[in-house]
């Protein structure tokens, strides 16, 4: 796991869910709330039970240090009070106070250190949440983006072979066989009424082909007329409908 990572699993952990009955987006919700709510820093100096400690503390200390350096400095002119021996004595107090001023300023930032830092605490942690509910988001749309495409593919896929199938069907259906358009749920019975009209139908044949027939049949008699039109047929210009269709014209044969 990496480092980033790690961490970000530590500020979860850190935040107790149970206030918000688990749920990560009543969380998200209380975080947003509590920091547009935040208050700009305030602290005051003289609350702060510590920096009242530290305050009596050097006070005393001062002002015991500042009579022994007044006494010490008053001994040198034989023990009577002079401006020396106070000025001696006030710097020594005053050196105390600037010694207190000092911890309550480190006292002041401890305090604006703990105050960010529980600002960023819940910003962070609000932009974690924030960003795993996007990363879940976007995972469910993408999965769905998915699950849409496959779905599409194959109704594709699906309708691409009944298109092949309902092709060839009616290729078959051309050439006289119907069961694979019966098969394909389609309706036949006209399919099957217009080819059986077209099979009884006479055949086109062309006029000089059926006078040539004409001709050779009543010079030359019925014989001549059949190797006639069997030459035609394997010319391909007529079809063993078209040669029965001319027989029967001239000479009543069917």
């Amino acid at each position: 796991m990496s480092n980033k990572k790690k961490n970000e699993e530590e500020l979860l952990q850190e935040q107790s869910l149970d206030t918000v009955n688990g749920d990560p987006g009543i969380l998200r919700d209380t975080l947003l709330e509590e920091l547009l709510q935040t208050q700009p820093f305030e602290f005051d100096l003289n609350a702060d039970a510590l920096y009242r400690q530290y305050r009596d503390s050097y006070s005393r200390q001062g002002e015991d240090a500042a009579a022994d350096a007044f006494g010490k400095a008053a001994s040198l002119t034989g023990g009577y009070a002079n401006s020396y021996a106070q000025s001696v004595a006030a710097q020594t107090y005053d050196d105390y106070m600037l010694a207190l001023q000092d911890k309550g300023l480190q006292i002041y930032e401890n305090a604006y250190d703990r105050y960010k830092q529980e600002n960023d605490r819940k910003a962070d942690l609000y932009k974690l949440i924030s960003d795993r509910e996007k990363e879940e988001y976007d995972r469910l749309q993408e999965a769905e983006q998915e699950a849409y495409e496959r779905e599409q593919t194959a109704e594709k896929a699906a309708y691409d072979k009944q298109q092949d199938i309902l092709s060839f069907a009616y290729k078959m259906a051309q050439l006289g066989d119907f069961s694979y358009l019966e098969a394909a749920g389609v309706d036949i019975s006209d399919l099957q009424a217009a080819a059986k009209e077209k099979e009884n139908a006479p055949e086109k044949i062309s006029v000089t082909i059926q006078n040539t027939a004409e001709e050779t049949y009543y010079y030359y008699g019925y014989a001549a007329l059949l190797n006639y039109l069997n030459r035609q047929i394997a010319y391909g210009q007529i079809s063993e409908k078209g040669k029965n269709q001319i027989i029967k014209a001239l000479t009543g044969r069917g």
